[in-house]
């Protein structure tokens, strides 16, 4: 007796679910961000992360000047995760971020030019010459 005359047979009733990921990536799709943005217009915006100042007593064993810069590129990479972030579900942000772009710690131990790269962001915001083998928490990588 096969499987399908044995569930007939006993009255139960199966009823498949697949989930079926969009064909196109939201970010390359002006309706669907329109549709997005019609969504979240009635929910309060989230705060917008304070700007990282230069602290005299900076904890980077850096020259001041690429400290500064790699603290403007700190500043960038993480509102890009949190805008991306942004738009996965609460219960899911990590693992879908990790399916991604990888684990966000390992994402921060790369270089910064990796990070900048991975991420897409537009590198002409930080000086990423200064920030050659530094990762996102100013320690040499080789």
């Amino acid at each position: 007796m096969s499987a399908e005359t044995e569930r007939k047979a006993s009255g139960l009733s199966y009823m498949e679910v697949s989930e079926n990921s969009p064909l196109v990536d939201l970010a390359k799709s002006r309706r669907l961000r329109e549709i997005l943005n019609r969504e979240n217009a009635g929910r309060p915006k989230q705060p917008e992360a304070a700007p990282i100042a230069v602290e005299p007593d900076d904890p980077f064993d850096l020259p001041e000047d690429v400290a500064k810069d790699l603290l403007r590129a700190r500043r960038i990479i993480d509102e890009e995760v949190d805008r991306i972030m942004r738009f996965f579900p609460e219960s899911r942000k990590k693992s879908l971020f990790k399916l991604r772009f990888g684990a966000l710690e390992e994402v921060r131990a790369m270089e910064v030019r990796a990070i900048f790269k991975r991420l897409k962001l537009d590198s002409r915001h930080a000086n990423l010459n200064r920030l050659q083998k530094i990762n996102y928490y100013g320690q040499k990588v080789s």
